[in-house]
């Protein structure tokens, strides 16, 4: 068998085949194209895999909105794509949030969530000895490539509503450390919180639940509050068309330190990041 790309340009289109499609074409493209609400200033998915982002905190606060939660979970899910400011249609949440996730509330001690949050940041970053280190967990580049990153960045999972650091001096499993509660409120350590992640995570994606807590199925199951009926972008859009215009805001409940080593590696990193990979 032989395979080969044919050009189709110079083949007009079925008359018949796209007549029979037409319909199911513009219901698709008449719901796509429905205005949700407006975005007073652009959003950039690259910057939640360097720190805290307004495009991930606005996943948060939908998240937390729709679970009624006291604390949210979510990763970097769309790293190569930006939202303009403007007006917010319902094609742009697909680029905000790619995947058909659920979303799940389950209890947490803080310590839990701490212990989540080092798993998620064993994979995205590195341990810096000097602000000439990389602040991103990259392979070792070779023969003069740009490197690449050692985990993937749906894998990469920040918190809201409880505020933290990210000391990238320390080895990974010592370098988040607890501040306070979003309010300012001091953290409970036999308190059971409630939080909202997303069903791959809950349902073992990335080994979050497995290896990170530690939890069998078992576990879990006594852990779990409810899920939700609809995925989590219909709640996104539910957010945003309840608000009317969303002004993107850094929800500063975390940061990575130390702050002048960082801000060097983050511009030099980005670099890489913004070059072509195969780990999007």
């Amino acid at each position: 068998i032989r395979t080969q790309l044919v050009d189709m340009h110079n083949y007009a289109p079925d008359s018949t085949f796209i007549a029979t499609f037409q319909s199911a074409v513009d219901t698709v493209n008449a719901y796509v194209d429905q205005p949700i609400g407006t975005l007073t200033e652009t959003i950039r998915g690259i910057d939640g895999q360097v720190g805290p982002s307004t495009f991930i905190d606005l996943i948060h606060d939908a998240q937390l909105w729709a679970a009624d939660a006291e604390v949210s979970l979510a990763a970097v899910l769309s790293p190569r794509d930006n939202v303009e400011a403007g007006t917010i249609t319902m094609r742009h949440l697909f680029s905000i949030y790619k995947y058909e996730n659920l979303l799940y509330s389950i209890y947490m001690t803080a310590d839990e969530i701490r212990q989540y949050l080092e798993y998620g940041y064993s994979m995205q970053f590195a341990t810096m000895h000097s602000a000439n280190d990389h602040m991103m967990n990259f392979l070792p580049a070779t023969d003069g490539q740009q490197p690449e990153l050692a985990g993937i960045s749906f894998n990469f999972t920040s918190a809201a509503g409880i505020r933290y650091e990210v000391d990238l001096r320390q080895e990974a499993g010592h370098r988040v450390r607890l501040i306070s509660m979003s309010d300012g409120s001091a953290i409970d350590p036999q308190r059971m919180y409630k939080v909202a992640i997303n069903s791959y995570q809950y349902s073992g994606g990335g080994n979050f639940i497995p290896v990170g807590l530690g939890w069998d199925k078992e576990k879990l199951s006594s852990r779990t509050i409810c899920n939700t009926a609809n995925d989590v972008r219909s709640y996104i859009a539910q957010y945003i068309s309840q608000r009317g215009s969303i002004t993107p805001r850094l929800r500063g409940d975390w940061q990575v330190i130390p702050t002048d080593w960082v801000q060097k590696a983050r511009e030099r990193d980005l670099k890489i990041l913004n070059g072509p990979s195969k780990y999007h």
